[in-house]
């Protein structure tokens, strides 16, 4: 490596001035930065675009000025698509930052298919194929925001420690419920943890964990807690932001590099507070720092050495990431030769993902309808046995729950087998002896709802196999019961099999609630389907998402490839932890193939 960084310049008149250094303590902008004009000529946007029926026009080629509010304001535009045209291509541009987000809709007022977005560090363009002489409608709002607390707490910062947390509380306590999700993180030597399991968006659950935080640790590892505070952001599509407070006498251990990576990848806001202090590292270098990590997305620096200056920082901080967020939006359409569809194949193991299994079997009175001759439950046993000794790994956690099968117009659910490592000989024993009983109910929601507790020794990914050939009449409420389980906080993926179900409505319910539980729905109407179905419930999800972070398609490993419009897409494969994979290029008629560990 280079010991030595030299940078020459040459002037080009009498009146050239330097482009190296600062202008003003504080401020990041030289020379240049100060003689630049103003980038965009542009109108400005109306005042009463707020909805889909009063969207303002935006004609092809012209910048349009506007600013969002999260919660608030939201703006809408529409462009007239000219008969010879049959590509739209909308971008949005944010100065300093963009903080903004944009959804293509088509005139029925539905979300255009097969959108494929660019994203850069100050915009986004979306791309798609629309009709010719259509008008398209095109929303744009700031999406939810998830703010990270990061603080120094070594000595160095003690005598402010009072007002930090005060001004964190009072943070806090104004954090908007479905809008805002926050997180707190003291600086702790080797990274730490936050003080909560998962983003909040609740005050008084903030406001707690700050409370209840017992302030015994002293670090001063300002990069090991900004990298896990970046990494943390990683799962997040939204607006992301850090509140960073030190004096950046950092100590070092050796990750400057892999965080400067985790910036450029996950691109968060980061607002550095800077305590200045004299000697040690606390001059030009720490200002140096917290300037540069203000600068990766549009953050903003700032600096205390009093306790007022401390809340005017906080309230300075505050401001920025609640501002309206400011964008530029311009539209082009032309024509172009249609690009045909590309392939995704994602390929795994045998091995099981989760870190256990829970099968849940309807026993109930419907299950002893025939199908081919055969009773339901039978070819329910027949495929589920099958399923244990084939495909479950032995020693694999698993527990097994049937419900209906004990007594007529009841709603029973037991545990048949409770959690423990699998012993494929006890487990089939058990599902061979399952009868299903006549005028039996079926309590799905019951069922779900104790599968917390069905697992509670269990980290990690849970995957959860309802076999059922009915709907729901216990008054049960299962999309409740998935809904509270996500809400504790259990990594679940719950997997629907719907077993000679011919009701339309029926299998869009278990689908939705498919969906709620972070799983897919199966249909199986035959003996053959139903063991196929099985086999693909037991394998990992995957998720297919364009350049905004929308889920675009889903599928589980190991199948048929999945067909996707040509373009790049991120691949989320839901394993126990989940594996990311950007920028996954799909071209026309190829088939892109990802093969993925589960180890």
């Amino acid at each position: 490596l280079a010991k030595t960084l030299q940078i020459l310049e040459t002037p080009v008149d009498a009146n050239y001035r330097s482009a190296v250094g600062e202008w003003g303590h504080y401020s990041r902008q030289a020379a240049y930065e100060l003689q630049q004009d103003e980038e965009f000529i542009v109108a400005n946007e109306t005042s009463s675009n707020d909805s889909r029926q009063s969207a303002q026009p935006l004609a092809p080629g012209a910048t349009v000025r506007g600013t969002v509010t999260l919660g608030e304001d939201t703006d809408w535009f529409s462009v007239t698509v000219p008969p010879e045209s049959n590509t739209l291509e909308v971008k949005l541009t944010g100065t300093p930052m963009l903080k903004a987000r944009i959804e293509l809709f088509d005139e029925s007022g539905n979300s255009i298919p097969d959108v494929h977005a660019t994203i850069e560090p100050l915009q986004v363009i979306v791309k798609a194929s629309v009709t010719g002489g259509s008008r398209v409608f095109a929303r744009v709002d700031e999406p939810p925001r998830a703010v990270a607390f990061v603080w120094d707490n070594s000595g160095s910062v003690s005598r402010y420690r009072e007002t930090i947390y005060q001004s964190m509380g009072r943070f806090a306590g104004e954090i908007k419920p479905g809008l805002e999700f926050g997180n707190l993180l003291p600086f702790q030597d080797g990274g730490g943890t936050f003080l909560l399991p998962a983003w909040s968006d609740q005050p008084h659950k903030l406001q707690a964990a700050i409370n209840n935080y017992d302030r015994k640790d002293g670090s001063s590892a300002a990069e090991s807690a900004l990298l896990l505070a970046t990494a943390a952001f990683e799962s997040w599509n939204g607006t992301r932001a850090a509140v960073l407070l030190t004096d950046a006498e950092t100590t070092s251990d050796n990750r400057t590099s892999q965080l400067w990576h985790s910036l450029a990848e996950t691109r968060p806001h980061i607002f550095t507070l800077h305590l200045h202090t004299n000697g040690g590292v606390g001059g030009a270098r720490s200002q140096d720092l917290m300037q540069s990590w203000a600068s990766v997305n549009g953050g903003n620096y700032t600096f205390f050495r009093a306790q007022t200056d401390l809340d005017v920082a906080f309230e300075r901080a505050a401001c920025h990431i609640r501002r309206p967020a400011s964008y530029q939006i311009e539209a082009a359409t032309n024509y172009e030769e249609p690009p045909g569809p590309g392939f995704l194949s994602v390929e795994t193991g045998d091995a099981i993902s989760a870190n256990a299994v829970e099968l849940i079997l309807d026993a109930s009175g419907s299950m002893l309808k025939r199908l081919d001759g055969t009773r339901r439950i039978e070819i329910a046993r027949n495929v589920l046995t099958d399923l244990v000794n084939e495909t479950i790994p032995e020693g694999t956690l698993l527990a097994l729950r049937v419900f209906g099968h004990r007594k007529p117009d009841a709603c029973d659910t037991d545990l048949a087998v409770p959690l423990q490592p699998l012993d494929r000989t006890k487990v089939t024993g058990v599902i061979q002896s399952t009868q299903a009983m006549n005028l039996a109910r079926t309590p799905i929601g019951d069922s779900l709802a104790l599968v917390a507790n069905d697992l509670e020794d269990v980290d990690g990914q849970k995957l959860i196999i309802l076999i059922t050939d009915g709907e729901e009449t216990c008054d049960g409420d299962p999309a409740g019961a998935i809904a509270d389980l996500k809400e504790a906080g259990h990594d679940v993926r719950i997997n629907i099999v719907g077993f000679a179900i011919d009701d339309a409505a029926l299998k869009a319910e278990f689908e939705s609630w498919a969906r709620m539980g972070g799983g897919l729905y199966f249909n199986a109407s035959s003996a053959e389907e139903l063991e196929s179905a099985l086999q693909e419930a037991m394998r990992p999800k995957f998720q297919v998402l364009d350049g905004t972070g929308t889920i675009i398609a889903a599928s589980t490993t190991g199948g048929e490839a999945l067909e996707l419009p040509a373009g790049s897409y991120t691949l989320k494969v839901l394993t126990s932890p989940v594996q990311t994979f950007n920028e996954v290029a799909i071209k026309p008629e190829e088939t892109t193939e990802i093969s993925i560990s589960t180890d």
